[in-house]
């Protein structure tokens, strides 16, 4: 219920969900997503949580996505999102700050390195759509709705890669 939650809040942000795919990490795998934290403390915490079981991946278009997204979900401390973003994803969803219900890339970098690593080498159209083969286990949205079949497709749309681990 809570994935539905979220991905409910995602859609209505305007987002686009372009591909998803839910599987475990390994600990290895979770370490190449969280190299960036790997000189920090709560580094081992964080991979260990993150390959403790199934995550789902999801692939969000929409203009600005990572700002979207970075506004959406709140801070990092669940707690913190509570005080200061309490209608965020974290603020709603989160236990605590290893568990904080979502994760997603800083930048749109960060976000086509996630992709691939999770994805592959798939492609998207100029509107976010997925267009290469759909193996791999890549679901792509069949969403029908309004906006999602009608985008302009001269729109310089990004993608976020993102976790979701509740």
């Amino acid at each position: 219920q809570t994935q539905d939650d979220i991905m409910s809040r995602i859609k209505e942000a305007g987002f686009h969900i372009a591909a998803r795919k839910q599987t475990e990490l390994t600990k290895d795998i979770a370490a190449q997503f969280y190299n960036e934290h790997k000189d920090k403390e709560y580094f081992e915490d964080l991979t260990t949580h993150m390959s403790s079981g199934p995550t789902l991946f999801m692939v969000l278009s929409r203009e600005n996505a990572v700002e979207g997204w970075r506004s959406l979900i709140g801070p990092t401390d669940q707690s913190q999102a509570k005080e200061s973003a309490p209608d965020s994803i974290r603020a709603q969803f989160g236990q605590d700050v290893k568990a904080n219900a979502v994760h997603g890339s800083s930048t749109a970098d960060h976000a086509k390195e996630s992709i691939k690593l999770v994805f592959g080498d798939v492609e998207f159209s100029s509107d976010g759509m997925l267009t290469a083969d759909n193996g791999g286990g890549v679901q792509e949205s069949t969403e029908k709705e309004g906006e999602d079949q009608t985008r302009n497709s001269s729109r310089n749309w990004t993608r976020k890669a993102l976790k979701v681990r509740v």
